[in-house]
């Protein structure tokens, strides 16, 4: 009997390491299966899509900016002369606004810190190339060396002018002349588009870094950014106006609007708004963030989620502005594809797990569509 509960035991003993080597059989093939698995995510995934590589990525492009800035303030413009140092600057610049775009593309997977610590870095950039343009290209100052000359010797000037008899006759006849040239022009309230196309000087001015168009009420302002020496682009202190801008931008600020309709091209870079009350905006680009907003639409293409903050009554659309070569201008700033993440509306000041009530989806019905420039007519004019 003995034996047979020996052999009892063997069996059972035999048994119970069978099954184990299974169990173990098993689980070795789970885990070459996870593995390969694993191996083939490590394959195909995007390596830029890792915050440790971003940040990496991000700061290495920071201090090469930073070191570029240095070395050209070291340097100096008389060392370099202005054409070298011109050139250095747009390469900087065009590297600051490379780190933009290497945000803008990691946005959807960056903390909101990351991101805004991200933001705060690249404005400190900007600042500082701005004031290193200001130091080592400076502005001429404006003398009156044609007064001066004049001054010289007043006697023969005098001498030169010729002489005119006054009458009262005479001033009644120019007061006369002045009134009807006033009646004339077109008045300051009621602009026409000519004006904002033909004298660009009183509109679009050159700020240092920056075509600026600003100071405007009840206006059309259609222009061709292809005519712009830089690519960034500032609307400010507009009202009851209506902007069009075809073509690329690198960067667009807008600031203080009301009661506008702003249509712009392809941005490459990112965009900022601040105080828009009342307005339609239209916007393809790669990142944009809005302040102090209220009661506008806002028509965009973006590859990041748009951020808003001390914002109220604002609605999100599909980006609607047209124009003849708009395609070309959206794939040269890769925004050819529509991502849908002009729905995807990130409120900064809204932490709580519902929905924020600043923010809504501007019912389908109730959408425009293909805005187009106004037509040029004639003299170009196109009163509002």
């Amino acid at each position: 009997m003995p034996g047979d509960g020996d052999g009892g035991r063997s069996s059972k003993d035999r048994k119970y390491l069978a099954m184990l080597e299974r169990l173990s059989a098993l689980e070795d093939g789970r885990q070459k299966h996870l593995a390969a698995r694993r191996a083939d995510s490590a394959a195909v995934a995007n390596p830029l899509e890792s915050v440790q590589a971003f940040l990496v990525a991000f700061g290495e492009r920071r201090m090469d900016v930073e070191r570029r800035l240095g070395s050209a303030r070291a340097r100096g413009s008389q060392a370099l002369g202005p054409a070298t140092v011109r050139a250095e600057l747009d390469t900087i610049a065009a590297e600051v606004a490379e780190l933009e775009k290497l945000l803008a593309d990691a946005c959807y997977y960056l903390a909101a810190y990351d991101v805004q610590a991200s933001q705060s870095t690249i404005m400190k950039l900007k600042d500082e190339l701005s004031s290193t343009t200001g130091e080592l290209l400076p502005k001429k100052k404006f003398s009156f060396r044609n007064k001066a000359k004049a001054d010289e010797d007043p006697e023969k000037n005098q001498a030169s002018l010729p002489s005119t008899k006054f009458s009262f006759s005479n001033k009644a006849k120019a007061d006369e002349d002045l009134e009807k040239k006033r009646a004339s022009l077109p008045s300051q309230k009621h602009k026409s588009f000519s004006q904002s196309t033909d004298n660009s000087e009183k509109i679009l001015s050159d700020s240092g870094s920056v075509e600026t168009i600003k100071d405007l009420c009840d206006c059309v302002i259609v222009k061709d950014t292809s005519s712009f020496s830089i690519k960034e682009v500032a609307l400010s202190n507009l009202s009851s106006c209506k902007v069009f801008l075809r073509g690329s931008l690198r960067a667009l600020y807008i600031h203080r609007i009301k009661d506008c309709q702003i249509c712009v091209g392809p941005v490459a870079g990112s965009v900022l708004l601040e105080e828009i009350q009342g307005c339609v905006v239209v916007l393809a680009s790669h990142q944009i963030r809005i302040h102090s907003a209220s009661s506008s639409d806002f028509y965009l293409r973006l590859r990041s989620r748009p951020i808003i903050e001390h914002t109220s009554k604002v609605r999100f659309a599909p980006y609607a502005f047209h124009y003849k070569g708009l395609e070309n201008d959206l794939a040269e700033a890769n925004l050819s594809e529509e991502t849908g993440m002009w729905e995807k509306v990130d409120d900064f000041r809204w932490l709580r797990a519902v929905s924020s009530p600043n923010w809504s989806i501007i019912p389908p019905h109730e959408r425009l569509s293909n805005l187009v420039p106004p037509e040029v007519i004639n003299n170009g004019s196109s009163p509002l």
